[in-house]
């Protein structure tokens, strides 16, 4: 396989050729003035994680967040992912995520029955996960199934500024260019994306793209979501099966 090869904070890095041409289009430059003497998150050599394996040209979904966990040691460089984490049944603190295994038994469960107004407590979750009943793959192998099947799990700030209480949106700011335009860039050589954008951050996004978007609140907060971002959600998992043919579950690809 042939990568694009650049440097930035002093990391060489390698991903995927098909990177090239948008890679050299933006000004990485003025992301790394920023935050070149900055405490990160993720590791620098994680950074760039997600673009090493796939092509855009091949990416089927995209899942766009806000920002790295804040956490030292925690964030792997794709979205939602959260390193260590071996089993659903071990605690862990990242709502984000104990909320999208949420979304997905609301939207499994919706598949036998009318769909859900709420999300389940996780309790109840664990004990269907125990029986079976929602045979979903544990967490350390369920992301590198979903970016087997050209899943991209994208935040909008590749970095996060740890131990930073003066700005905690400075972030935001540095990559706000390079998301936009990466967007802008998938929008226009794969026609075939299913999007599903968090936050407010991803507002401007829910403008650039024409179809196949479903924009809702971040799943950070620990109360869930609300009813009709539900019913989006459970549209967005349909269409992904429908479009792409998704094992939002895992199983043998």
């Amino acid at each position: 396989m042939e990568y694009y090869k650049f440097k930035f904070l002093g990391t060489e890095f390698q991903i995927h050729k098909d990177w090239k041409y948008f890679f050299e289009s933006v000004c990485l430059e003025c992301i790394e003035k920023n935050i070149e003497r900055d405490k990160i998150t993720p590791h620098k050599e994680n950074i760039f994680r997600i673009f090493e394996k796939l092509s855009p040209k091949d990416i089927k979904v995209v899942i766009i967040g806000q920002d790295p966990y804040p956490q030292p040691n925690i964030a792997t460089g794709r979205a939602f992912e959260v390193k260590g984490l071996n089993s659903w049944f071990t605690p862990f603190r990242q709502s984000t995520l104990r909320n999208i295994l949420k979304m997905l038994y609301n939207w499994h469960k919706s598949k036998a029955n009318s769909k859900a107004s709420r999300l389940e407590k996780i309790e109840i979750i664990k004990n269907a996960i125990e029986k079976k009943d929602f045979d979903i793959l544990s967490p350390d192998k369920i992301f590198d199934c979903w970016e087997k099947q050209k899943v991209f799990f994208l935040n909008f700030a590749l970095t996060f500024k740890m131990n930073n209480s003066k700005n905690q949106d400075s972030h935001i700011l540095y990559w706000q260019t390079f998301n936009h335009e990466l967007v802008k860039y998938l929008t226009k050589v794969n026609k075939n994306i299913v999007w599903l954008l968090f936050g407010k951050v991803n507002e401007q996004n829910a403008k650039i793209i024409k179809k196949n978007v479903f924009y809702i609140a971040h799943p950070s907060d620990r109360r869930g979501i609300n009813p009709a971002d539900l019913k989006k959600i459970c549209n967005f998992f349909d269409t992904t099966v429908k479009k792409h043919k998704i094992q939002w579950l895992g199983g043998i690809l």
